[in-house]
């Protein structure tokens, strides 16, 4: 089985001159890894407090960080691919999930 991996994190490092380009550890929450299949799953809600968001997947899939469901349209990634996301709050006040379907 495939899985996308989902660790949520409150910002960037820092260091004596100001912001890295490297998210602060450790992490705000490791979620429970997403099974990827031919439908679209949402991780659980993000917590409030994160701003950054690593989704790593181990097979091609393609994602949708927000609220909508990942289609094989939404943002396609490789297997073994990291990518990061700035996140927060919809604007309805909602809490942002990211979702994952398998593509080829």
């Amino acid at each position: 089985m495939s899985f996308m991996y989902v660790t949520e994190y409150a910002g960037l490092g820092q260091d004596p001159n100001g912001s890295v380009q490297a998210v602060a550890g450790p992490p705000l929450v490791e979620q429970p890894r997403v099974a990827i299949t031919g439908a679209s799953a949402p991780c659980l809600p993000f917590n409030p407090a994160t701003t950054i968001v690593r989704l790593h997947v181990d097979v091609i899939a393609s994602t949708n960080v927000g609220g909508a469901v990942a289609t094989t349209n939404s943002g396609r990634m490789v297997a073994g691919q990291t990518e990061y996301f700035r996140v927060g709050v919809l604007p309805n006040g909602a809490t942002m999930v990211a979702n994952v379907i398998a593509n080829t």
